[in-house]
């Protein structure tokens, strides 16, 4: 999904290169978004649509390379950058939605997208925040019992 978002952006490609000069945009095969809106708006949508991008890949290079996924912190590790490829994807989304919107229900469509990250920021949150005290929890459970083995002494008879 990423990969197609990012060769094909909101509003599309210049078809033609300018031929006489007087046409203001850039040469053919260039994001027309580049051109038609903010620089920043732009820039924003490939930053958020290249993390998406590049966490996908690392997931799926993680998930086929072998590591211990039995493991609780390769787990978790592997949890968070799912979470990093899906929020980056969803605020792609965000501004290909508002910058394919006309001018005339931009404040609707920004409206609806505010509750809805919100909504999601609200989520992640949560989740971010169980997760983590789940794998604090069992990390100390298991340093516990690790130090408790060490101070018990040596009790086989001789």
């Amino acid at each position: 999904m990423a990969f197609q978002a990012g060769m094909n952006p909101p509003g599309g490609l210049w078809q033609d290169d300018p031929t006489n000069g007087t046409e203001s945009h850039s040469a053919a095969g260039t994001a027309i978004m580049a051109d038609k809106n903010h620089v920043r708006v732009f820039s924003r949508y490939l930053a958020s649509n290249t993390i998406g991008f590049v966490a996908s890949l690392s997931i799926i290079l993680l998930l086929v390379t072998g590591l211990p996924f039995t493991r609780r912190l390769f787990m978790w590790i592997l949890l968070v950058i799912v979470w990093v490829a899906i929020t980056a994807m969803a605020y792609t989304y965000s501004i290909a939605i508002l910058v394919s919107t006309p001018e005339r229900d931009q404040h609707d469509a920004a409206s609806v997208l505010t509750k809805g990250v919100v909504a999601w920021c609200v989520v992640m949150v949560f989740l971010l925040v169980g997760h983590t005290i789940r794998l604090l929890f069992n990390m100390f459970r298991k340093l516990s019992y690790f130090l408790l083995q060490r101070r018990r002494p040596n009790t086989i008879a001789a």
